[in-house]
């Protein structure tokens, strides 16, 4: 699942991504904490009901079960109706414990399993021209997609979305995936693509939470210290 937002091409010929690789990336630490966020779907034709991958889910507290994700996987943004009443992460049985619609953003716990590892918040936000890492479930597949970016700018507002943007591939599916900076801290949660063509699910540019608002969310015992 992903968002998009159409924004003139101009805009993006100055916003095009930045592909490379960092000296010494944290694809091992994404993939250790970084899971597929689902739901049941039924097929039309065979009625056979399978466990779908919709958004991506990463672990912030493993003391308290505690996950982190997009409010639009859980929730459609436009009515407020939930996708289903049964979430899942990797399998797992999920329960929603928080719904932030204005930022995008939830909180899931999986009560009878504990991922042992959990993202730490970042010490400070990104600047432009920062190297971030992302890491997400895209198209559905149950193998991680992995992409490095470059953060393009950061805390403003424009068509309608507040947060940061960067240059680097974003796929449905990604949503609610973790960007982690050079330390492998989290300094924004994945939302938006800004202008794939509304044919395509994928786009040229991310739009990621505002490192402010993830500070304030923190409130001392969301992300693991």
């Amino acid at each position: 699942m992903f968002r998009k937002l159409v924004v003139p091409a101009l805009a993006l010929l100055l916003l095009l991504p930045s592909l490379g690789n960092t000296a010494a990336n944290h694809v091992k630490l994404l993939n250790d904490t970084v899971r597929p966020f689902q739901w049941n779907s039924t097929d039309e034709t065979t009625h056979i009901v399978t466990l779908g991958t919709h958004c991506s889910v990463f672990s912030v507290n493993p003391a308290n079960h505690g996950w982190m994700t997009a409010a639009h996987c859980i929730q459609d943004p436009e009515t407020g109706i939930p996708y289903t009443d049964t979430y899942f992460i990797d399998g797992h049985a999920a329960r929603i414990v928080e719904v932030d619609v204005e930022h995008d953003l939830a909180l899931v716990q999986t009560p009878d399993w504990a991922d042992p590892v959990g993202l730490k918040l970042a010490l400070h936000g990104p600047v432009q021209g920062d190297t971030i890492e992302a890491l997400g479930y895209a198209w559905g597949q149950a193998r991680s997609f992995y992409f490095v970016g470059i953060v393009a700018q950061t805390e403003f507002n424009l068509f309608g979305f507040f947060g940061s943007m960067a240059g680097m591939p974003a796929i449905g599916g990604m949503s609610g995936c973790p960007l982690v900076d050079r330390d492998g801290r989290v300094v924004g949660v994945t939302h938006v693509g800004f202008d794939g063509g509304f044919g395509s699910s994928s786009s040229p540019v991310l739009g990621l939470t505002a490192y402010s608002v993830l500070k304030a969310y923190d409130r001392g015992w969301v992300f693991s210290r």
